[in-house]
């Protein structure tokens, strides 16, 4: 009669087993288990499944990842990393020497564009499309512009917060991965394309890295404004030369000049703002040259080889009285409040040269790149211009010359390390939380799970029980160790009310990993 009822309870054992695997997420099911005297009577069998992110979670875990692929338990990578399908990285450090902050002991710049220079570079595709910058958590994805990548050299400009506290050696770190060769170039107005490095402060960017001679407009304004400009004169390919980031454009003083199109209530409509360029020349003569010029509203030129504004509401110019026809590259600008006594700052590299009062006159006019009206008369720049950009805000000195530092020496003030390439940390395990069956000497009847193991790669699982309770990550009681069997087990496996498994996760090739799916936990 012992014989016919251990038949009996295998059987029905077998068809609990053979359910659960079929259907998997089943909360319980009703079978008969016979008792003495051949007497039937029902019990049952409860599944307890844990396959969400929230699930995992909820347990013990130690460098597994659940998010990248929620609902599923992988190996954790070596760092926190952007996406597995970008290969490789590289630590970008910016030096906090080189961020100013004479005006603020504590200085943070947000939306600062900073250019990212890096030659060397290899495993990235032709046209820098996979190219994607983080912030130094290594996952969090910043705008980036890409103004070009060739032959392994790359010019990027990068939306970043700048952080400087006076005394403090921390140096700011960003990321940049690379290495998938499916990427695509993010779209212009997408959170992190190009056009999103350039804050809405910014209301034009010109790097004049475009063939001058090609379709119009040639010149391509970076920011949302759509700013866009077309080259005027007789600008050919040949004026398309190695500026001071990238390309830049030659004028040659005579009938050169790039114009944008634009109505008179534009985006360059302003009343306070900062107007900065790189410019160099040997000999612009001693007339007028203009850089950078909004007609009859705000500009800047050379007259007499010496850097000036001029203000259309006196008819006069404020002049550094520094000679800037000397062949070398500077980087030049002006911060205006139009009308305010002693508001608007020239400054020559980074380093203010001049205060002064300007007021802005009509702004019907449009703006120029290379050439300038003072008054009645154009008068065209001689030299290269490279970099032009406008704001509507007033940027401060340690800004201006933060933005010296990083444009005129950008490997120094921003470190590109080594190649880092992906792989995962092993091993690496879970713990589910406890479950209290609410029986005293529950019996586990059997553990299940859903994995995919690639080659090199394996899950093992132990388990643990007790009738006392226990907290998750408690080092007693013992766990239990099943060895390398695969799911089910059916034996082995303890009792107790309050139930508990454990898995690791292993590889040997740190390219891969296993991934566990699901685990069903049987009891009654």
């Amino acid at each position: 009669m012992k014989s016919e009822k251990l038949l009996i309870l295998l059987a029905s054992l077998g068809v609990i087993l053979l359910a659960s695997s079929v259907g998997g997420t089943m909360a319980s099911f009703f079978d008969q288990e016979s008792s003495s005297n051949n007497t039937f009577e029902a019990w049952a069998s409860t599944v307890w499944v844990q396959t969400t992110e929230s699930d995992f979670n909820a347990g013990v875990l130690n460098n597994v990842d659940t998010s990248s692929s929620p609902g599923d338990v992988k190996l954790a990578t070596t760092y926190n990393w952007y996406d597995t399908n970008w290969e490789y990285r590289r630590k970008i450090t910016i030096d906090h020497t080189k961020v100013e902050d004479v005006a603020d002991p504590s200085t943070t710049y947000a939306n600062f564009p900073v250019l990212v220079y890096a030659t060397g570079l290899s495993n990235i595709k032709a046209d820098g499309a996979d190219i994607r910058f983080t912030s130094s958590d290594g996952t969090t994805e910043l705008p980036r512009e890409i103004e070009s990548y060739s032959g392994g050299t790359l010019y990027a400009w990068v939306k970043v917060t700048l952080t400087k506290d006076a005394g403090d050696a921390d140096d700011d770190v960003i990321y940049m991965y690379y290495g998938n060769a499916a990427a695509t170039e993010p779209a212009p107005d997408s959170p992190y394309g190009s056009q999103n490095v350039w804050d809405s402060n910014y209301k034009g960017v010109w790097h004049l890295s475009e063939d001058p001679s090609g379709p119009a407009p040639q010149v391509e304004d970076s920011t949302s404004n759509d700013n866009d400009g077309t080259s005027q004169g007789s600008m050919t390919t040949g004026d398309q030369v190695t500026g001071k980031i990238d390309g830049s454009l030659d004028f040659d003083g005579v009938d050169d000049f790039v114009g944008l199109s634009e109505p008179p209530a534009s985006s360059t409509n302003i009343n306070t703002g900062s107007v900065f360029a790189w410019i160099k020349t040997l000999n612009a003569g001693t007339s007028w040259r203009g850089i950078v010029v909004k007609q009859w509203a705000y500009g800047m030129y050379l007259y007499d080889n010496t850097f000036v504004i001029f203000d259309w509401t006196t008819f006069s110019n404020r002049s550094t009285g520094v000679n800037l026809a000397d062949g070398s590259w500077h980087f030049v600008g002006f911060t205006f409040q139009s009308g305010t006594s002693d508001g608007t700052k020239l400054y020559i590299d980074g380093t203010e040269q001049l205060t002064a009062t300007f007021t802005v006159a009509n702004q019907d006019e449009g703006m120029v790149i290379g050439a300038g009206d003072n008054p009645g008369t154009w008068q065209f720049f001689s030299g290269i211009i490279d970099e032009a950009r406008i704001s509507n805000v007033v940027r401060s000195p340690d800004w201006i010359k933060t933005e010296y530092n990083n444009q005129n020496s950008p490997s120094a003030f921003c470190s590109v390390g080594d190649e880092e390439g992906f792989y995962y940390v092993s091993p690496g395990t879970i713990a589910s939380q406890v479950l209290d069956t609410g029986v005293p000497g529950a019996i586990w009847d059997a553990l299940f799970w859903d994995e995919t193991l690639q080659s090199n790669t394996d899950i093992t699982f132990e388990v643990r029980a007790s009738d006392t309770y226990f907290e998750k990550d408690a080092t007693e009681p013992s766990w239990i160790g099943l060895g390398t069997a695969d799911s089910p087990i059916l034996s082995g496996l303890p009792s107790g009310q309050y139930k508990q498994w454990r898995a690791t996760l292993n590889t040997s090739d740190t390219s891969e990993t296993p991934i566990l799916h699901e685990v069903r936990v049987w009891r009654y």
